[in-house]
This record gives C-alpha cells, sequence and structure tokens, in this order.
C-alpha cells in the first residue's frame, strides 16, 4: 500500500494528520525485517483460509438467490415487500415462521402481535396471544 492510498484510507476513517501518520506507519512498517520461523507457515494458512472464507461467501450468495428466486414466486411476495425493513431474506424467513400462509391469522392484530409490531404485545412480559 502506497502512501497516498494509506492517506486516503486513514482520511476516510477520521484520522487526524492522515498524511503524516501514514508517512510515519509506513516508514515504521518498511523498517521491520524480522522474520519469524513460522511465519511462511502462518501465511499459507491465511491464504488457506481467506480461500475458504471466498468459498463460503460465494456459496450464501447463490443460497440467498435461491431463496430470492422462490419467494418471489410466493402469493405474498409483493405485501410482504412493502413492510419497512423487509427484503426477500426476512420476509421468506417470515414465511417458513407461520407456516407460508399469511391468511392464518384471524385479524390484523394478531398478525401485528406475532411480528412484536403490536404495541400491546410490547406490555406483556412475553409473546403470547393473550395480548392481542
Amino acid at each position: 500500500m502506497g502512501l497516498s492510498r494509506l492517506t486516503g484510507w486513514l482520511r476516510k476513517r477520521g484520522c487526524r494528520n492522515s498524511a503524516k501518520m501514514a508517512e510515519k506507519a509506513l516508514i515504521a512498517a518498511n523498517s521491520q525485517h524480522t522474520v519469524l520461523p513460522t511465519q511462511t507457515t502462518g501465511a499459507a494458512l491465511v491464504v488457506r483460509l481467506a480461500e475458504q472464507i471466498c468459498a463460503l461467501d460465494s456459496e450464501i450468495a447463490d443460497v440467498d438467490a435461491q431463496i430470492t428466486e422462490l419467494f418471489r414466486q410466493h402469493d405474498s411476495a409483493d405485501i410482504l415487500l412493502t413492510m419497512p425493513g423487509f427484503g426477500p431474506i426476512l420476509a421468506a424467513t417470515f414465511l417458513a415462521n407461520i407456516g407460508g400462509n399469511l391468511e392464518a391469522f384471524d385479524s390484523v392484530d394478531r398478525q401485528t402481535c406475532s411480528w412484536n409490531l403490536s404495541a400491546r404485545a410490547w406490555r406483556c412480559c412475553s409473546f403470547c396471544w393473550a395480548c392481542c
């Protein structure tokens, strides 16, 4: 990493005197020449772990895409996506938790209570149908 890139990185994070701090950091980094016996082993381990993390990130993205695709086929998808903060993953999770049917609730009060959106539900010591 060069001086200008490090300066920008520090500045973006609110570092005062970022140019001077970056210069000092680079001087300190370039003056270190100590090599530990396990350094190459540790570096190889870090590379392998980073590759595994990248593979997991890719798998998670694939599963998220599959969930989103399946969720968008649900009859209630458009309704749930109008809820503030609800994206396809949260909405799919919600549907899974209620058995996939919004009409399973006999009233809107019971529905909001199950989402913990009802003021009455917050007054209760625990979630229960008696709140609504």
